[in-house]
């Protein structure tokens, strides 16, 4: 289910994308700084699973933010 928030929605397309973009970036930078903590924590408890966890979450959440946000980014809007 959506998040609900009290703030408009924007009509634009551009300001939608440019939202879409600050959603996921953010998702991103919480993914690979989550990853990183896994990997310190990991390392200073000397749990090589805490360790690998961390590199995973950081890859998978770094990758996917970094392809949303590509798409986003190259849409075309269709000529009018």
């Amino acid at each position: 289910m959506g998040c609900v928030t009290m703030q408009r929605r924007p009509l634009n397309p551009i300001e939608h994308r440019k939202a879409q973009v600050r959603k996921y970036s953010r998702t991103a930078a919480i993914g690979v700084g989550g990853g990183a903590g896994l990997v310190i924590l990991g390392i200073l408890t000397q749990a090589s699973m805490l360790i690998t966890m961390g590199m995973v979450l950081a890859v998978v959440m770094g990758g996917f933010g970094v392809w949303k946000v590509r798409e986003i980014i190259n849409h075309k809007d269709p000529e009018a």
